[in-house]
């Protein structure tokens, strides 16, 4: 693709526009401007600077409010490429409004629906562009423009919530960590030097917990040290498949945490199934389109395995029992829903029964780490009360004898 400014003339405005655009070739853009009924007086390929800025990406809530609003437009009998101008120019976001300009070009230009949206791949997710592929095959792209908005909305759901549920503790935590940190470097060696200077008799734990806090002072710069790391650690996560896929699977053996993200991970896997087999697609293709859009590093390792497992004749039961991530009865399920010839409805009644949980398990979620970190902020304030309480007490000895 390369970039190009051109100038154009709209005999029906009488109005002379410069405009920008990317375009395969020249050949493109004057088949293009030819199709938009104008008239092109000039263009130059332009290296496109301000592209280098990262773009600013659609989140699911966006993608699912265009699908929502398509869907409404075409059920209302609003012709595609009057929907598709209409939603354009409606949205506030700037790159889907581009792309959607792009799919009403590419449609102009003779192409199918499905060929233009996959043109504009970076902007629709994989579930829409297959969405849109059957609802034009089979005539119902309203109805399938709204099964993308609900698993959208929902998907978001899964996420918003399971990110809510890790903030909460990390909030926590830092507080505490920050209240330690005043105690040890700031407010406990200035009691400790009272206790020096006073001449008083330090019991064992008190002598423990001066050791201590002069190791922290020490070697202070080993905390930022820690905390960097965390942070190079998860950027790393981010950016490499084998590091996120390891630290995925750390994750999922943690209590609490690896509890959190199997739900989310299930979840998402029952509700995408549910959907793209209910619209038609079959279990491997569904599969690999799942494979593009799932953020779970594990998932996108497994999908592979299940794939193979059914292509060699194995059953979707049998093949998702094999990976040894499922358990028995989700394996259940699967397999009665595949007996009975209803594995869409099966697949959906484990997709609700794993949102239902997430969203409980969220909701219950500082009840459970609330008395956790009682015990473990008491255990260590009680420890510095049992090293402080002695000394105390001797130090309001000896300034009551010496009035």
């Amino acid at each position: 693709m390369a970039f190009y400014r051109y100038k154009v003339f709209d005999p029906i405005t009488g109005k002379i526009t410069i405009e920008q655009d990317e375009f395969q070739d020249p050949q493109e853009l004057i088949t293009t401007i030819r199709v938009d009924r104008k008239i092109l007086l000039s263009y130059t390929q332009v290296k496109p600077i301000f592209l280098l800025r990262r773009r600013k990406k659609v989140t699911r809530l966006e993608m699912a409010e265009f699908c929502r609003n398509f869907s409404f437009l075409l059920s209302a009998g609003v012709p595609i490429i009057q929907s598709l101008e209409d939603l354009s120019t409606m949205s506030e976001h700037k790159e889907l409004a581009g792309a959607i300009k792009k799919v009403i070009k590419n449609v102009r230009r003779g192409l199918s629906l499905s060929e233009s949206f996959e043109l504009s791949k970076e902007i629709f997710p994989p579930i829409v562009r297959s969405l849109v592929n059957i609802g034009e095959t089979t005539g119902q792209l309203d109805k399938t423009m709204e099964k993308a908005s609900t698993h959208l909305t929902r998907v978001n759901d899964i996420i918003t919530q399971t990110n809510k549920a890790m903030v909460y503790p990390a909030f926590v935590i830092s507080s505490i960590g920050i209240a330690l940190v005043v105690w040890f470097f700031y407010v406990l060696p200035k009691v400790f030097a009272v206790f020096k200077q006073m001449n008083v008799r330090l019991p064992l734990p008190t002598i423990i917990l001066m050791k201590f806090v002069d190791i922290l002072k020490d070697f202070w710069i080993v905390i930022p040290a820690f905390g960097i790391l965390i942070t190079f650690f998860l950027f790393l996560a981010k950016k490499y498949e084998p590091i996120g896929y390891r630290a995925e699977k750390l994750i999922l053996r943690l209590p609490i945490l690896g509890i959190l993200k199997r739900l989310s991970i299930m979840a998402f896997f029952f509700e995408y199934l549910s959907l793209i087999l209910g619209a038609g697609i079959d279990i491997l293709g569904g599969l690999n389109i799942m494979k593009e859009s799932t953020e779970s590093r594990t998932m996108k390792r497994l999908i592979p395995s299940i794939s193979a497992n059914i292509q060699s004749g194995r059953m979707f039961s049998e093949s998702c029992h094999m990976t040894g991530f499922f358990r028995p009865l989700e394996i259940r399920i699967i397999s009665i829903g595949e007996e009975s010839g209803k594995l869409v409805e099966q697949m959906k009644i484990l997709g609700d029964f794993y949102y239902k949980r997430l969203m409980e398990f969220v909701e219950s979620l500082p009840k459970i780490i609330e008395p956790l970190l009682i015990i473990v902020v008491g255990g260590i304030f009680i420890v510095v009360v049992i090293a402080l309480m002695g000394p105390i007490y001797e130090l309001v000895s000896i300034i009551g004898k010496t009035r």
